[in-house]
């Protein structure tokens, strides 16, 4: 039985493109290389931009240009498995990450330091036309047509005939002219001539050296049956791929068909791969896939798609045969593959990345920091509401639209919207895995978690559901994380769902069972509002007065104590005067007819604009003309007068939607946001805007598909089958 090597990098950049540097202009890419679980971008005004794995080779080049580890621009770049090179302008050659086994090229080093940053190779300083970073070794073409290597030898990779280290570049024996273009990889290095052919040198298990054997070699030999000039050249994991202008030759290891040869056999030696032409723009030899980019810019890949790495929209194990890669309208011009994903660049400069991302290598964080517009939505939405990692609008005619996690939704994990069955309700409001609506009757329906529905007997059921004793009478209801409470048009409020800490006011605290329906101890009538946190219940009475029930570690029940509490009691304070009742998390507050605000409960990372928590109710400060207000997690908004939206608190997902992820413990406004809105929602880390015209925008988390923007619709379990624009790159909005 065959072992294969642990994944590392796919070196595709044979030529590398013009290089002329613009530093004013928009940052559109002109090529990316692809590791395992990192990729870098070269940047028309000459920098670098990576991102993936943090852990993998550093974080040089991770942030903004102007916060470049050097001074320095670059006309190429490639990455190994723990490190990366790049040309300067001048022909140098400067590698970074992790040293061991003298990889980046710059002579002694210390095994203390992890990752070295930008450093200039020994004797590199200039008269470079391009590099290769293979797994633990890098390779250089100079000018000259020579070919020199550095790293780790234990293969015969560096091909200098010495399996032995090499901390600074060492000339690859009998290659000192002659050579276009040079590929490397996990252990095995190529080069192809200027009078045709190739030659290979390295670790040989699979054959990928191409001479028809399995035997390592650490001097270049020649690989049969290409005599042609080659045109691009690239090395994979255990594959090797050329292209002449006869077509397209690969040799080596085929056990996902990244041969391209319609089967899954090896071969030791160089075969044609079917239906692919030999004039084409782009090649590149991934782990175990492989692609190529044809003169029209159309791209095509083959072998390994578990994490959907091919590009055409499917995840199935394999693809023997070229499939085209689907969702990229312009041309493209050159193509990169990782370990289980790919990159490819447009003739425009736009970058696009598909497969997995388990380490963040598609580019996609799982947030948003600016407001995006809710997509499907076909119908004008009347209000908006969120969950923990979904979100729910009711829309005209009383249908609901939601996306996000399964369950809540009534779908599988999806980030288009899409309509409930059998439900047509006059409000919405949505709790942490589950929804309920309120019918024109008056009636309850509940749908999601089946113990949180009201209706224990229908456990399991994932669509609406009548809720037990609320068919008729229901004028308001409340959702939080594990319970919901309804307030009747008698006044009265009845809850259900779980009980561990007191949540529904019935007196008793039970953690095992779901309840149906219960009547809150003393509320009987006289209840004007209600609001609801993640484990507890605030109520507005008719005399002015606020009472809650619940979970109380935080404070957020407002009666100068943190002892949970199974039964309804004062909040100190507050006798009147209020216009609204709010609740979200842990924090509880109301909006006063003068137009002041006060909370109590968790003030953390500023969402109240404190650094702790408060028992009893505080002043918080807040511009003029609020009309509305909503709490997640940690989070508060507000909803001015003029239709701005302002938040504070905390941040790390982006769900205060003001551009970036600092937590704020002032309001600060919503990015492009002065005006338009109408309604507000907060769900746990994300929030959501209703608009005039009816449309629907989101902000912050986005695991979930829970800002419905359609792009983790196809980004099921960390992979993304269908290519998706690098808005960060390019400057493309």
């Amino acid at each position: 039985m065959t072992s294969t090597p642990k994944p590392t990098n796919t070196i595709t950049a044979t030529f590398s493109p013009t290089f002329s540097p613009t530093p004013t202009q928009p940052p559109f890419v002109l090529s990316i290389s692809a590791t395992a679980y990192v990729s870098c971008a070269l940047l028309r005004s000459g920098d670098i931009r990576c991102w993936g794995d943090k852990e993998a080779m550093g974080t040089a080049f991770w942030s903004d240009p102007a916060n470049s580890p050097t001074s320095e621009h670059f006309s190429a770049v490639s990455l190994g498995a723990n490190h990366g090179c790049a040309i300067t302008t001048n022909g140098g050659v400067m590698c970074w990450g992790v040293p061991q086994g003298g990889r980046l090229g710059i002579g002694s080093y210390s095994v203390s330091t992890n990752y070295y940053p930008p450093t200039q190779v020994k004797g590199l300083e200039s008269g470079v036309m391009d590099v290769a970073a293979g797994g633990t070794h890098s390779c250089a073409l100079l000018t000259t047509g020579g070919v020199k290597c550095w790293g780790e030898d234990s293969h015969g990779q560096l091909g200098d005939g010495k399996n032995s280290d090499q901390l600074e570049p060492v000339d690859v024996h009998e290659l000192s002219s002659g050579v276009t273009a040079i590929s490397a990889n996990y252990g095995h290095t190529c080069a192809a001539l200027e009078s045709g052919g190739v030659k290979c040198w390295g670790y040989n298990e699979f054959g990928m050296l191409g001479n028809g054997t399995k035997e390592e070699s650490n001097i270049p030999v020649d690989v049969p049956g290409i005599s042609d000039k080659v045109t691009f050249l690239s090395a994979g994991l255990a594959h090797t791929c050329a292209a002449t202008e006869k077509g397209v030759l690969c040799w080596g290891n085929n056990q996902d068909g990244q041969l391209g040869t319609v089967n899954r056999v090896d071969h030791l030696t160089p075969i044609m791969v079917p239906n692919i032409p030999g004039t084409i723009r782009s090649l590149s030899a991934g782990y175990l896939h492989t692609c190529i980019v044809k003169q029209d810019g159309v791209a095509f890949c083959w072998g390994q798609n578990d994490r959907g790495q091919i590009g055409d929209g499917t995840s199935n194990a394999y693809r023997l045969a070229a499939a085209q890669v689907q969702g990229i309208e312009s041309r493209i011009a050159s193509i990169t593959g990782g370990a289980n994903h790919t990159c490819a660049v447009t003739e425009e400069g736009k970058a696009y990345c598909w497969g997995d991302n388990e380490k963040e290598e598609l580019h996609i964080l799982p947030y948003k920091v600016k407001p995006s517009d809710v997509i499907n939505i076909n119908y004008k939405a009347l209000s908006v509401t969120g969950g923990e990692n979904h979100s729910c609008a009711l829309l005209q005619g009383g249908k609901v639209m939601c996306w996000g996690a399964d369950g809540p939704t009534g779908h599988y994990k999806t980030g288009i919207p899409t309509v409930i069955d059998n439900l047509v309700v006059k409000t919405v409001v949505a709790g942490a895995n589950h929804n309920c609506g309120l019918t024109a009757g008056g009636g309850v329906k509940c749908w999601g978690d089946s113990n949180l529905l009201g209706n224990i007997k229908y456990n399991g059921m994932p669509k609406p559901l009548d809720v037990v004793g609320l068919e008729s009478g229901v004028k308001a209801i409340a959702l939080g994380s594990k319970h919901s409470c309804a307030l009747t048009n008698a006044g009265a409020v009845k809850c259900w769902g779980m009980n561990e800490l007191g949540q529904l006011g019935n007196g008793t605290q039970t953690k095992e069972e779901p309840s149906d329906p219960t009547d809150v101890v003393g509320l009987n009538g006289g209840v004007a509002a209600i609001a609801v946190g993640a484990y507890h219940t605030c109520v507005l009475m008719e005399n002015g007065g606020v009472k809650c029930w619940g979970q109380n570690s935080n404070g957020q029940l407002g009666n100068d104590s943190t002892d949970d509490q199974s039964k309804p009691v004062d909040v100190v304070g507050l006798d009147g005067g209020i216009a609204a009742l709010f609740a979200g998390g842990s924090l509880s507050c109301v909006l006063m007819d003068d137009g002041g605000l006060k909370c109590w409960g968790l003030h953390r990372d500023g969402s109240g604009g404190r650094p702790s928590s408060s028992p009893v109710p505080v002043d918080i400060e807040i511009p003029d003309g609020v009309q509305m207000i909503t709490a997640g997690s940690d989070h508060v908004c507000i909803l001015t007068t003029v239709g701005g939206v302002k938040c504070l608190g905390k941040n790390t997902y982006g769900q205060l939607g003001i551009g970036s992820t600092a937590s704020k413990a002032g309001f600060v406004g919503v990015f492009s946001f002065e005006s338009g809105a109408i309604s507000i929602a907060a769900g746990t880390n994300h929030t959501c805007a209703l608009m005039e015209d009816g449309s629907v925008k989101c902000w912050g988390y986005n695991t979930y598909s829970q800002l419905g923007d359609g792009l983790w619709a196809d980004l099921h379990w960390g992979y993304c089958s269908k290519p998706i624009l690098q808005v960060q790159l390019t400057g493309f909005d």
